[in-house]
């Protein structure tokens, strides 16, 4: 299962997983996340961390409109 995979099903979930500096912060209802989604955000942390960079990043880069004739 890729990061992005993971945060969806999370979403999914109502659980929300958001990059705090180095830290990632967890809001999710109680009894929501399983072994399996706690073992996966533990072991993927900086995977995780590095893709929710890269899409702050993105997120931030300006945009450009081309006209298209």
């Amino acid at each position: 299962m890729s990061v992005a995979e993971l945060l969806t099903e999370l979403r999914a979930l109502d659980a929300h997983v958001v990059l705090d500096g180095e830290r990632l912060r967890l809001d999710a209802p109680a009894g929501t996340l399983t072994d399996r989604h706690r073992e996966q955000l533990k072991a993927r942390k900086q995977e995780i961390v590095d893709f929710l960079r890269s899409a702050q990043a993105l997120a931030a880069q300006q945009r450009a409109l081309v006209p298209l004739t």
